[in-house]
């Protein structure tokens, strides 16, 4: 592994490392939406039909979403209904996953993959919402070190990302220029707006919210910490994470998804080594698709190779002489 190594993650990739994570086909709450939505023709009917008969009200979360994204034929009153349903879907997604963090994650296996990528500067293409890779290369290093080497969250998803304390405290501003980008395609559960913002997102509009960050006195504080609580009335409720749907316009429609798009396309055409770890090349994955279809196909310069369950031998993955287990 070395600075022209790009990782791609995928599903598998996080199941993997937190067993109970959440995957496409599960248990969505759809049953409670049901009955709360009640009185909401479309929205009650669009939920009945996506329950998988015999799983006691599991969905697939992928095709329920691409449906609630709207038809041509959907009165206007039956979008509202859709968009009011789909925020509720994504924020159980997001509790999902911080309940499957808590309840355990392989931090051996991350620790050593973050210390993998940290010391080679190699780069993370990730379709996953968690934020526990995150956490680990942020934790590789001391947190006043702004070497390269140090992977930062306000420099290392590709744009400025402010800490959400930046939504109360002014003080000196400046990104910290990491040598591993970790670029999460789909967004991220610590990713938040400032209270207020609608529309297009553009990079200034995105914070990081997450317990793990310590401030490096960048604001230089003269008061009591805050906490994450303080701060949640400064930011839009929901976390920017771009539903798992056939046709993703928001990757177009946000700015700052653009931008993180942008770096993830110029990451992969200077890779002489690209490895999927775990990625499944989703059906609905189109944008994706043609991503990889646009910087990797017809080169004799770049090695790929594929991490699963099945070919987890093939692949020094840690770069320290051992294997993975698989994805």
């Amino acid at each position: 592994m070395d600075n022209k190594t790009v990782l791609v993650l995928g599903a598998g990739f996080t199941r993997a490392i937190v067993p109970t994570a959440p995957l496409i086909r599960g248990d969505f709450g759809v049953p409670s939406l049901i009955a709360e939505f009640a009185n909401l023709k479309s929205a009650k009917s669009v939920l009945e039909r996506a329950v998988i008969p015999g799983t006691g009200g599991h969905v697939n979360l992928e095709d329920l979403l691409t449906r609630l994204m709207g038809m041509p034929y959907d009165t206007a009153d039956a979008r509202h209904e859709f968009a009011l349903v789909t925020s509720r879907l994504l924020s159980e997604v997001v509790t999902k996953i911080a309940s499957a963090k808590i309840a355990g994650v392989d931090d051996v296996t991350v620790r050593r993959l973050a210390s993998a990528i940290s010391n080679s500067g190699a780069s993370v293409v990730t379709f996953n919402y968690d934020d526990v890779l995150d956490k680990a290369l942020y934790e590789m290093f001391p947190m006043t070190d702004a070497r390269p080497e140090h992977w930062h969250p306000d420099g290392g998803y590709g744009f400025l990302c402010l800490p959400s304390r930046a939504t109360v405290v002014t003080g000196p501003i400046w990104m910290n220029v990491c040598a591993t980008l970790l670029l999460k395609l789909h967004g991220s559960i610590n990713w938040r707006c400032r209270l207020g913002v609608v529309g297009p997102r553009s990079p200034n509009d995105v914070l990081h919210h997450e317990a793990w960050f310590h401030e490096e006195n960048r604001f230089h504080l003269s008061q009591p910490e805050l906490t994450l609580g303080d701060l949640e009335g400064y930011l839009e409720h929901d976390a920017l994470i771009i539903p798992p749907v056939l046709l993703k316009h928001e990757l177009t429609l946000h700015p700052v998804m653009r931008l993180v798009w942008t770096h993830a396309r110029s990451r992969l055409l200077e890779a002489t080594h690209v490895t999927f770890v775990g990625y499944s090349f989703p059906i609905t994955d189109l944008a994706a698709k043609t991503l990889f279809r646009e910087t990797l196909t017809h080169r004799t310069d770049v090695s790929v190779r594929v991490v699963t369950c099945r070919l987890s031998s093939d692949l020094n993955i840690f770069g320290d002489g051992s294997v993975g287990d698989g994805c």
